[in-house]
């Protein structure tokens, strides 16, 4: 046995850069799911709340709040950008060229704001505490909504999310990164 263990240390030692980057992509997905990102109509249809330590609504709104979920206006849209959108909504404008090109620019800047990043930390804190939490919105397309964006901020810090479309949208954290170091 202690041969067999010297073995699997050896042949560890020897994997590349690249195969240890796949094996810690391996494991972070075989992790149990801590943050769950979707839409509020998805989340009815699964109809399971209870499996939550906590459900937030990443919304500007609620009609009808619940006491079983936290509304986390810091991680929605300001009310100027909601409005921007559904100006270009009525204007059947709205795609994922000017989702990319208008609204992900504008968002991206909003969560520089102190309280987004102290919410973006608090997910991140309770995401390696393996707690399970679960944010919602209104928006049924995922691709085209500001939660797509919250889902690759977490992910590309290493936070373990999954989306309704399985999607990695990691890519907006490497902006979100140059735009905390533009700002300074």
């Amino acid at each position: 046995m202690n041969v067999y263990i010297r073995k699997t240390h050896l042949s560890m030692r020897q994997k590349t850069a690249s195969s240890r980057k796949q094996q810690a992509e391996y494991n972070r997905k075989a992790r149990k799911i801590m943050i769950r990102i979707t839409s509020f109509k998805a989340m009815n249809a699964r109809k399971n709340i209870e499996g939550y330590d906590e459900v937030w609504a990443i919304v500007r709104s609620l009609k009808y709040p619940s006491p079983k979920l936290i509304q986390t206006v810091s991680l929605a849209p300001s009310m100027e950008l909601f409005n921007d959108y559904l100006s270009i909504k009525h204007a059947d404008n709205w795609n994922e060229q000017t989702f990319t090109s208008i609204y992900v620019p504008k968002f991206m800047k909003e969560m520089l704001d102190l309280q987004a990043c102290s919410s973006l930390d608090y997910l991140y804190a309770q995401d390696k505490m393996d707690k399970k939490i679960c944010l919602v919105c209104f928006c049924t397309d995922e691709k085209l909504c500001h939660r797509s964006i919250i889902a690759g901020l977490l992910q590309g810090s290493g936070c373990n999310v999954v989306t309704d479309t399985g999607t990695d949208y990691s890519e907006y954290y490497q902006m979100w990164e140059r735009l905390q170091n533009e700002r300074g």
